[in-house]
């Protein structure tokens, strides 16, 4: 059963890259994550970008409490940075629009 898992998801990793394939023909001059999509895939690395597509929201919110200045939004970030990754989390699930994923 684990070697059907195992091919199952290599088949979701090479669909992935197909259909970056297919979208990629549409953006003229446009490689960006070419790379990336190329490189070995496993779980943990889609796991990364959908944490960060997580984490978009709130750091938002965040940029905007600070009035969008840079040197207000980092030090908000320095903040947190001895904060354990639930702390971070909890901190950051206070902002708005902050999805539901952090909890």
């Amino acid at each position: 059963e684990l070697l059907v898992v195992r091919v199952e998801g290599l088949r979701q990793f090479d669909r992935l890259r197909q259909e970056y394939t297919d979208l990629w023909q549409q953006w003229p001059n446009s490689k960006a994550y070419s790379a990336w999509v190329a490189a070995p895939m496993n779980n943990a690395k889609l796991n990364s970008v959908a944490m960060y597509f997580d984490l978009v929201p709130a750091l938002q919110s965040l940029l905007l409490e600070e009035g969008q200045q840079l040197p207000g939004f980092y030090q908000r970030c320095k903040d947190m940075e001895g904060l354990s990754p639930d702390q971070r989390h909890k901190e950051l699930e206070r902002a708005p629009g902050t999805h539901s994923a952090l909890q």
